[in-house]
């Protein structure tokens, strides 16, 4: 019975002018809320996968200097480390850099009104960075409705030395990555730096260079300030 006679108001409703205030008895509201529940659990999603507290890590790792005008601008390390908890760690990474002439440079040294004679340059080879490392932040990322990532972010800042021309010098950088872990011990690790260092200058000499038929001493050139982005991308492994 009481089906129908609610029926039967909402049809007149429309005919009337006066507002009608519908009840309904408390016997039949609902009085409780209805929680999604996930298969499996939420076991993947609570805890921490990836425990890095006493433990080392090594990698390997490529990439780029973005300001390198006159030669190739890749650059390819090694990496280790060790993590006193899961907030800080210590890295020692070692980078070989490319002391090929770019295709700029060749292009310069075909004219023989601007030729400088790049062969000649003393360029940068390799540099070994000391770096502390800070992970602020720990969380988890789903590429797939199926697989749970876990991921990191950091900052890291140090110092170390640089080889250029066979002259060892001062470097400093500091930066910012990301790791993002497919398995509790194997990463992908992004790197973009700074590198703070005092170079030659080398296009401050150039009526020498053009000359040189061999590498001249840094010292042959004014020194100069130099501030190198670089971004790279590697593998990592925790020990």
């Amino acid at each position: 019975m009481k089906p129908l006679l609610f029926k039967l108001l909402v049809l007149f409703m429309p005919l009337t002018s006066s507002a009608v205030t519908i009840e309904f008895p408390e016997e039949e509201l609902a009085k409780e809320s209805v929680l999604p529940v996930f298969e499996g659990g939420t076991t993947a999603v609570k805890s921490r996968r990836v425990v890095s507290k006493g433990k080392f890590e090594a990698g390997l790792m490529g990439g780029f200097v973005f300001n390198e005008p006159f030669f190739n601008p890749m650059i390819y390390g090694l990496r280790l480390g060790y993590h006193m908890n899961e907030f800080s760690s210590v890295q020692v990474s070692a980078f070989l850099k490319q002391d090929e002439v770019s295709s700029d440079a060749k292009e310069i040294d075909s004219s023989a009104d601007t030729r400088i004679g790049f062969n000649a340059v003393p360029v940068p080879k390799y540099f070994l960075l000391v770096d502390y490392q800070l992970s602020p932040y720990y969380g988890k990322i789903s590429l797939t409705k199926d697989t749970v990532l876990n991921m990191n972010l950091y900052g890291l800042a140090g110092a170390g030395i640089i080889d250029v021309g066979g002259e060892m010098t001062w470097i400093a950088n500091i930066g910012l990555g990301q790791n993002l872990f497919f398995t509790p011990r194997f990463a992908i690790r992004t790197d973009l730096r700074v590198l703070f260092y005092e170079g030659p200058n080398v296009i401050s000499r150039p009526l020498q260079t053009k000359v040189a038929t061999t590498t001249l001493e840094p010292s042959a050139f004014d020194s100069q300030f130099n501030v190198s982005p670089s971004l790279t991308l590697g593998v990592i492994f925790l020990l």
